[in-house]
């Protein structure tokens, strides 16, 4: 499941309780960047209940989609002469 920067979803978990939950814990990856898991138990038990008894456990992990990071580069070359002196020449030891 896919949900994007303004809550709208691509695909699906399977509906219900669970994909809200895990839609609104998406929101919140989106806003702090961060991944996240979830875990709902998927049993009988009538305390457990959350309309989901299929049995076993979903976990879920949820992670957010961020764009590749950007490295900009600005580089400036300079040469510096010294105008006030002449240019300096090769100087040989040998007559």
């Amino acid at each position: 499941m896919l949900v994007r920067d303004d809550g709208t979803i691509a695909g699906t978990i399977g509906g219900g309780c669970v994909e809200g939950e895990v839609w609104q814990a998406a929101r919140e990856v989106i806003a702090s960047e961060k991944p996240r898991s979830l875990t709902f138990d998927l049993n009988q038990d009538p305390k457990y209940d959350t309309g989901l008894v299929c049995g076993g456990t979903l976990e879920i992990f949820v992670e957010p989609v961020l764009p590749p990071p950007q490295l900009y580069i600005f580089a400036q070359a300079m040469l510096a002469t010294n105008s006030t002196r002449p240019p300096a020449a090769p100087v040989s030891t040998s007559p």
